[in-house]
């Protein structure tokens, strides 16, 4: 490789990447190694009577970093890499990670970069792509009134302060809110998770389960911090939504501010809280007492009242101060037979959880592509979801299946003996079970907690279709009384005149009542 004699005070540099930028040397010697980068060539003196150099060795492995101090070139600036990086944002969702910079430049240009330079450099991508984090609140009343007229029945609602800075933010798209006053079941979990944009801040989620077992969100909102005051607007704005409904039940962890919004929002709906969350608090006071904690998982989850005060009654013996935390609380907000609603099983915020492990792209966005992000997420959960259910077989979904094929293998063992026409004792070896199939209860009280079978109601059935399979019931076929002929009768008759009154047809003289 040649390259031309530079004429005047200026140096021959050798060829580097193309978006890397160079600033004219200064007339000095030029050694014959680079000094402090291993990139640059050796060069050796021109040939008698020549305008050349003459590259003697040429080391093309990088082993210096772009932010290494050099007096000869300019550093490559964040600006470049961050252009370069800015479509990569918006394929499919994806969220470049300062590390996936690192990790692609010296993969595809073997340079290495520091962390920070590439911080710097997702950062103005992302401004590329989603203007600046405070022009991104300027947006945000125009797009909220988009969203309603593009979603017939969405809620959104902005508050601010003084000299009208921002300060809480909500929307409920209108499937949401429909599908939870129709086909939902009424069991809430309220959550808040922190982001992690240029102005921080916390997003507020109310979501519960669908049919099968799916996470359905209802309600995203976004604040300052969790506050009493933020949890009320929050909820204020929820019950604008969805009202409330029969059978509603809140669930959260024992975040106080969230307590006293409730009470004050929804005073007279249930508040319990999650069963994971105080297990964890008592864990430190029970610190190799696993035999306790087993039966306090044992008490939240029983179905019936005497199965709790037996499981109390043993937590009582073995530690005191468990018991007289757990009946400090309530055992109405941790257990599921003590309960004034109905839990469906939701004895645990994992919902919550999964959702904002979901939104967590979303968290480090500008507040407007934040929502959109969640916007975005709900429809294709949505599609994906009916597309789902268009392929089900049956009217169930695969959970409610699911949940009944286990029951039913627990049952082929029981035996059943009728008592009355609806009513039916079911002995399993343990726990009898009552089952009255017109009421669609049991005396073990999972069916009516849950509003599905149990394992006694699933034997009832199946004893039931057996009892009717000893029965053979046939069809009787008769022939038509002119033709004689099977599948249709005189009235039918292609052989008779319809068109002529029939002696079994009264006409309008006739005074014959049939």
């Amino acid at each position: 490789m040649l390259i031309k004699k530079l004429t005047g005070n200026f140096r021959a540099l050798p060829q580097r990447e193309p978006f890397q930028k160079f600033s004219m040397a200064k007339a000095e010697p030029r050694p014959k190694r680079g000094f402090g980068n291993s990139f640059q060539p050796a060069i050796g003196t021109p040939r008698d009577g020549c305008t050349y150099w003459v590259v003697k060795k040429f080391a093309h492995v990088h082993t210096c970093t772009l932010d290494t101090h050099e007096s000869h070139f300019r550093k490559v600036s964040s600006i470049v890499v961050g252009e370069m990086f800015a479509p990569k944002f918006n394929t499919n969702g994806r969220t470049i990670r300062p590390i996936d910079i690192i990790v692609e430049i010296r993969e595809q240009h073997s340079v290495q970069l520091l962390y920070t330079k590439a911080w710097r450099e997702n950062e103005h991508a992302k401004t590329i792509l989603y203007g600046k984090p405070e022009d991104s609140y300027q947006l945000l009343p125009a797009y909220f009134h988009l969203l309603k007229v593009t979603n017939h029945g969405t809620l959104t609602a902005i508050h601010t302060y003084l000299n009208n800075n921002f300060l809480y933010a909500v929307f409920a798209l209108g499937q949401c809110i429909k599908g939870f006053q129709t086909v939902i079941c009424p069991v809430i979990a309220i959550n808040a998770t922190h982001l992690k944009g240029a102005f921080e801040g916390v997003i507020y989620v109310a979501s519960c389960k669908d049919g099968d077992e799916h996470v359905y969100p209802i309600a995203f909102g976004v604040g300052d911090s969790e506050t009493e005051n933020s949890w009320t607007w929050f909820l204020e704005r929820l019950r604008e939504a969805i009202g409330e409904v029969g059978g509603m039940l809140f669930v959260s962890d024992r975040h106080a501010s969230i307590a006293k919004a409730l009470s004050i929002v929804y005073p007279n709906v249930p508040h319990c809280i999650c069963f994971f969350h105080l297990k964890q608090n008592l864990k430190p006071r029970l610190k190799g007492r696993k035999e306790v904690l087993d039966v306090y998982y044992k008490e939240a989850y029983c179905s019936t009242s005497r199965q709790f005060n037996l499981e109390m009654d043993e937590i009582k013996k073995n530690h005191q101060g468990t018991y007289d935390t757990l009946m400090s609380i309530g055992p109405e907000r941790w257990s599921r037979s003590q309960c004034p609603g109905r839990r469906y099983q939701m004895m645990t915020m994992n919902i919550a959880e999964v959702l904002n492990n979901c939104i967590q792209k979303a968290r480090r966005l500008p507040i407007t592509a934040t929502m959109e992000f969640l916007r975005d997420m709900l429809q294709r959960w949505f599609n994906d979801r009916r597309e789902q259910a268009g392929k089900n077989p049956t009217y169930l979904g695969k959970a409610a299946v699911g949940h009944c094929k286990e029951r039913n293998e627990w049952s082929l063992t029981y035996n059943v003996y009728p008592i009355e026409l609806t009513r039916y004792l079911v002995k399993d070896g343990k726990h009898d079970g009552l089952v009255d199939i017109e009421h669609r209860t049991c005396t073990c009280r999972n069916w009516d907690l849950d509003q599905l079978p149990c394992d006694h109601a699933i034997a009832v059935a199946r004893y039931i279709v057996h009892f009717c399979k000893s029965y053979t019931w046939q069809r009787i076929q008769r022939a038509c009384s002119v033709c004689h002929v099977l599948g249709h009768n005189r009235k039918t008759c292609p052989l008779v005149d319809h068109s002529l009154p029939t002696t079994d047809t009264p006409t309008d003289g006739d005074t014959t009542h049939l």
